[in-house]
């Protein structure tokens, strides 16, 4: 596999492909772009159009590069095995369509052991249901991993792509005929008993055990920090302060309330209604005690020679470790090559479980090298119709 960083203006990025597709270990990449100095759908569409090798990628708050964060510029990852993908547009607007369009155009084909790669807008609705369409269309076939794409800002604007170009309100799926290994953690805790929800639509949480949401979470959260707090930029608040939502197994799920609006909570994620969940505090050492579990979840798999781990880990842990998130870089990458974004939700499934989109996780996935790929039979996405 080559890894390479690179500027993100269009020259830089068109070069850096060309030099890939002429490696003949290359068959297929992964571009993930820092927002930045991310370019301009017009000036970044030509250069995925003119790529050899079939890409996929997003562009992030931040990338993460040689075990560093970086807030500028762009990791292109070269991948030795075939790729396809198909782009989910329209995700807000009929959820059932977008699943409907995986079923037309997602084909498991003869893959034996894939990993499944989803790259969408932080900013639409419906990706959970769009991970239960996956999840329906490819079952427990391989490894899932990914993340959300966009601006810390929220405004919604092309952040997810293919070699079709960059869309928005988009998710991008790509198929890669290569094995992996995945983990995931997160290191949050229960501050106190859980709390129902009431009322909820979509990502937005309007009321908990029956009280405007926004008035019952502040409650809970002062109550723990034994003082009133200044909410005046909210979302920093509630980044030590996630929801957990509890599944039937016991399993608890983050979501991040990222926007007080009207009395609710708007939350990276949807919410179910009626679910019980916990708001959940951690510490630094928590955190990174977690960051260094995900990284034994990996095993061995891969080769030392070949083996790139990609990291998908949340923008708002970096920003709640603040200086401390260098440590978190350190806890994943000893004897490895780490790569990556930092994302707003994550995905990511191990084959043994069902596929969710995480909030405040860090997920990292070894992509395995395999001498015999080339002699694989691959599965097959059909192009979408116009």
């Amino acid at each position: 596999m080559l890894v390479t960083f690179d500027r993100c203006d269009p020259d830089a990025l068109d070069q850096a492909l060309s030099r890939l597709a002429a490696a003949p270990e290359v068959r297929s990449a992964v571009l993930l772009m820092a927002e930045a100095d991310a370019p301009a759908a017009a000036d970044l569409d030509p250069v995925l159009r003119r790529s050899a090798i079939p890409i996929v990628g997003g562009v992030f708050p931040a990338v993460v590069f040689d075990g560093h964060r970086a807030d500028r510029g762009a990791v292109l990852v070269g991948l030795p095995a075939e790729l396809t993908s198909v782009m989910v547009e329209r995700l807000s607007e009929d959820g059932a369509a977008a699943r409907a369009r995986l079923a037309d155009h997602l084909d498991p084909g003869d893959l034996s052991d894939p990993t499944i790669i989803v790259f969408a807008d932080a900013t639409s609705e419906h990706i959970d249901g769009l991970l239960e369409g996956l999840f329906d269309r490819m079952g427990l076939l391989g490894s899932y991993l990914g993340g959300g794409a966009g601006s810390l800002s929220f405004d919604r604007r092309p952040c997810v792509f293919d070699n079709d170009g960059i869309r928005s309100d988009a998710a991008v799926i790509g198929v890669l005929d290569l094995p992996s290994c995945v983990g995931v953690a997160h290191g949050w805790r229960p501050i106190g008993d859980p709390v129902q929800i009431t009322a909820a639509a979509g990502r937005t949480v309007h009321e908990l055990d029956h009280t405007p949401a926004a008035e019952r979470y502040v409650e809970l959260v002062e109550s723990h920090a034994g003082r009133e707090l200044d909410w005046t930029d909210f979302a920093s608040v509630a980044a030590s302060y996630p929801l957990g939502i509890v599944k039937l197994d016991e399993e608890v799920v983050v979501r991040d309330p990222v926007l007080r609006q009207d009395g609710a909570l708007v939350c990276v994620g949807e919410i179910p209604q009626g679910a019980f969940a916990h708001v959940l505090h951690g510490d630094e050492d928590g955190l990174l005690a977690a960051a260094g579990a995900a990284a034994r979840q990996l095993g061995t798999c891969g080769s030392a020679e070949s083996e790139v781990t990609l990291l998908l880990d949340c923008i708002s842990r970096a920003l709640y470790l603040g200086e401390r998130f260098g440590a978190e870089l350190d806890a994943v990458s000893p004897g490895r090559e780490v790569v990556g974004a930092l994302t707003i939700g994550e995905v990511c499934s191990a084959g043994d479980r069902f596929l969710e989109l995480y909030n405040k996780a860090i997920v990292l996935a070894s992509l395995c090298s395999s001498s015999d790929l080339s002699a694989r039979d691959g599965g097959a996405i059909t192009p979408p119709r116009p």
